[in-house]
């Protein structure tokens, strides 16, 4: 059925602001990709029968001429929209009778009836290269990647609606609280916020300078005049009050630091208390070879803690290779989860030594810790499969992948893959009183040459 706003809404919703289509500003319906008009088919005697969206090529703008005033307001004359009815009602089904038709023109204010592509950061990802080729293909599994085809270089894509969610909706089900979802997109995020606040931020390209009294480069310390390069920018007159701001104004020059410092690290040791609680982390990478994420491994942790290793827990960013694996399938988790990137060498010898270090809670008794590390690593075409010995080595133990014993508290672990993403756990059992607890956390340790 048909839903309109009430008379009581609408008179909540008018600011009493008059708006002349066309002038400072606001586009005459038509003129911008993001308008579309809404059919409303009746019969005659108004009983509601269906609803669509008209085709763009079912209606034709015309420019309108803009006449300034005496008093220098403006109006709009001539122009306006064109609609294929016929052809409208056709496309719908409706070939043959008598029907109340209504439209409403509308305009996107935010999101769209879109999808994106975002990588792992949630930056979106262009659909199309500058040729107009698919920017993206799929794997044998199923996974999107970057590129028209497959290269070392490609990395992991998912979609995403460029809509916004309902978060609340409130007791009386006559309000409701929407929320944007995790998209790193400055048109998605400042449109939503413009819906809101009535203010709008529009993008300029920071090719120009300032101009002194005399508009030549003098004066420039009181300078207000600012002059694009480029002749063909136009400022709308609707920004006029607003705030112009110049980014990196002051920025001189840059110092590209591929390699962020080792610090910030909590070298806390364990406590002492009646149960076991399982928690480590990482207290040492080779020299040079650590780029970022979180060494206290703290957004994993409190996430995955309360997790057992064969249970599959489910949240935005966490990947799946084998479910029936539980957390030991996990793939990948996003960058959400502040994982820690390392290099990774490939010469026997060089290779990145890690040190993890538990923090756990025990009672202050002798007991047995088992770690074990998994993970999955990428082949060149994109595939994952399981970490195995030459992926992998713990010092002191035989066994690449696990290693136990008597309050073992550290170990090191030997990275020896490139696009790797490892995972690690640990176990502490006190038989006397037949305890046991464990951690797992996966995909904590990734090598940026990874998808």
């Amino acid at each position: 059925m048909e839903i309109r706003l009430k008379r009581e809404d609408i008179d909540l919703l008018d600011t009493g602001k008059k708006i002349i289509p066309g002038t400072d500003g606001n586009a005459v319906f038509g003129s911008l990709d993001r308008d579309y008009i809404e059919v409303l088919i009746y019969d005659l005697n108004e009983n509601f029968l269906d609803s669509g969206r008209v085709d763009a090529s079912d209606f034709v703008y015309n420019e309108p001429q803009i006449e300034t005033l005496p008093d220098e307001n403006q109006r709009a004359i001539g122009g306006g929209v064109k609609i294929n009815t016929g052809n409208i009602l056709r496309k719908l089904g409706y070939d043959r009778g008598k029907f109340i038709v209504k439209y409403n023109f509308l305009r996107t204010l935010a999101g769209s009836n879109e999808t994106l592509l975002v990588d792992e950061d949630s930056n979106v990802v262009p659909s199309l290269t500058d040729t107009g080729e698919n920017n993206f293909h799929q794997m044998s599994d199923g996974t999107l990647m970057s590129g028209p085809v497959h290269t070392d270089g490609s990395i992991e894509l998912s979609i995403k609606e460029n809509k916004y969610f309902i978060q609340e909706i409130s007791p009386t089900r006559n309000e409701i609280r929407l929320a944007p979802q995790n998209i790193n997109d400055t048109s998605y995020r400042e449109n939503f916020f413009a819906t809101q606040t009535g203010k709008k931020t529009q993008l300029f390209p920071n090719i120009g300078g300032f101009l002194g009294s005399d508009e030549q480069e003098t004066d420039l310390a009181l300078s207000t005049t600012y002059k694009f390069n480029d002749s063909g920018v136009s400022v709308p007159n609707e920004l006029k009050g607003g705030v112009f701001q110049i980014d990196n104004s002051y920025v001189e020059s840059e110092t590209n630091l591929a390699i962020q410092s080792d610090s910030g690290v909590d070298t806390q040791s364990e406590v002492i208390g009646e149960e076991i609680i399982p928690r480590f982390i990482i207290t040492d990478i080779s020299t040079g070879q650590y780029r970022k994420g979180d060494r206290n491994i703290s957004a994993i942790h409190n996430y995955f803690k309360d997790f057992l290793p064969t249970e599959t827990p489910d949240r935005t960013g966490i990947e799946y290779m084998d479910r029936s694996q539980g957390m030991r399938g996990i793939k990948k988790i996003d960058n959400a989860f502040q994982p820690v990137e390392v290099n990774t060498a490939q010469s026997p010898g060089n290779n990145t030594i890690v040190t993890f270090r538990s923090i756990s809670t025990k009672p202050d008794v002798t007991m047995k810790y088992t770690w074990e590390i998994g993970g999955y690593d990428v082949k060149g075409n994109g595939d994952y499969r399981t970490i195995e010995a030459q992926d992998v080595a713990i010092v002191g133990s035989s066994d690449p992948r696990g290693i136990s014993g008597n309050d073992l508290r550290e170990i090191q672990v030997e990275l020896k893959s490139r696009g790797a993403r490892y995972s690690v756990g640990l176990t502490i059992d006190y038989p006397a009183e037949n305890k046991t607890a464990t951690v797992y956390y996966p995909a904590v340790i990734k090598e940026p040459n990874g998808v």
